[in-house]
């Protein structure tokens, strides 16, 4: 097995999860962002956070965001 740079590697996996977070949270349009937190386990200001970073604006849609993935 390969070594890797861990913290990158993490970073890497966090950033397609929280990806994935902000594509439910765009089209669950009916839920509050204390349910969809509930849902994933994590608090409301985490799930504000990757909503804000994404640059979702509940009720106006997305405003444009590019991922820093390299």
């Amino acid at each position: 097995m390969k070594p890797f740079n861990y913290p990158e590697r993490m970073r890497t996996l966090r950033e397609g999860v929280e990806r994935e977070i902000a594509d439910y949270i765009f089209h669950a349009k009916s839920e509050s962002f204390g349910q969809i937190a509930k849902l994933f386990g994590t608090n409301m200001d985490r799930i504000k956070s990757i909503a804000k970073n994404a640059g979702i604006v509940r009720g106006r849609g997305w405003r444009p965001r590019t991922w820093k993935i390299q």
